[in-house]
């Protein structure tokens, strides 16, 4: 149940800024049935994320790596924006600038509406040119041959999501940092701090002068041994699945 007073306290702060920024972790996408890592009934249950997730694996047998990659890609390519997708687009509407940073990587924001969206871990429905750095929709590849062959240059491409034993794009680093840094309020949702760069981001935000809002089933901890020390959580924690809460916070704006 959300606490009403913070839940007020987070919708008068939405309704004064100016610069919104969106933080989304898999939570959200769980809410439109796509399954996670981590949960009960989550994939690492059933695969080892040894074999088809990791940047060794890739290298070692990419057939395998790429066949789990179309498993992901046929379950999310059922899935449809839930009510925290639309509302987050919604918001577009209300608040001048609305940015989304999300690591999930199958592309519901912005199905969902949202036009500024940074997929920091990818996206399951694109492959990339490794040399040129281009990416293609796997829509348009021949899937008879994995990993299948680039159009243009025919070396063989990989898939575009970011594996463990990989580093972050500084790119997109960068371009995420100075999003949360510009941001007036920061709006994590759906996220267990779990992974570390999201977390990292949205306290980067705080510190720059952000007021920074958790929504979430459970609140949101960083381990202590990222940092030597535990991390200040959020300015306001409300407690709540985000399919209910985000649409409520988008209805008072």
């Amino acid at each position: 149940m959300v606490d009403q007073q913070n839940f007020e306290k987070a919708a008068e702060r939405l309704r004064s800024a100016s610069n919104l920024v969106v933080i989304t972790g898999a939570g959200v996408s769980a809410e439109s049935g796509v399954h996670t890592f981590r949960g009960k009934g989550g994939l690492w249950e059933e695969y080892d994320v040894g074999e088809v997730a990791t940047a060794s694996a890739l290298r070692r047998d990419p057939e395998k790596v790429w066949k789990f990659l179309l498993l992901l890609r046929e379950e999310t390519a059922k899935a449809r924006p839930n009510p925290a997708h639309i509302a987050i687009a919604t918001l577009e509407k209300k608040i001048p600038t609305v940015r989304v940073i999300t690591q999930n990587i199958d592309g519901l924001h912005q199905a969902g509406g949202s036009t500024e969206v940074l997929e920091i871990h990818g996206n399951v429905q694109t492959a990339r040119n490794e040399i040129t750095g281009k990416l293609f929709s796997i829509n348009d590849l021949d899937l008879t041959t994995l990993p299948p062959p680039c159009p243009e240059t025919g070396e063989a491409l990989r898939p575009n999501v970011l594996y463990f034993e990989e580093q972050y794009d500084s790119d997109i680093l960068t371009t995420a940092s100075t999003w949360v840094r510009q941001a007036d309020v920061i709006l994590v949702v759906g996220t267990s701090g779990m992974v570390p760069t999201p977390y990292i981001l949205a306290q980067e935000g705080r510190a720059a002068g952000a007021f920074l809002i958790d929504v979430n089933l459970v609140q949101n901890k960083a381990p202590s041994t990222w940092f030597g020390g535990a991390m200040d959580p959020a300015d306001l924690f409300l407690q709540g699945r985000a399919g209910e809460v985000v649409p409520r916070l988008a209805e008072q704006q």
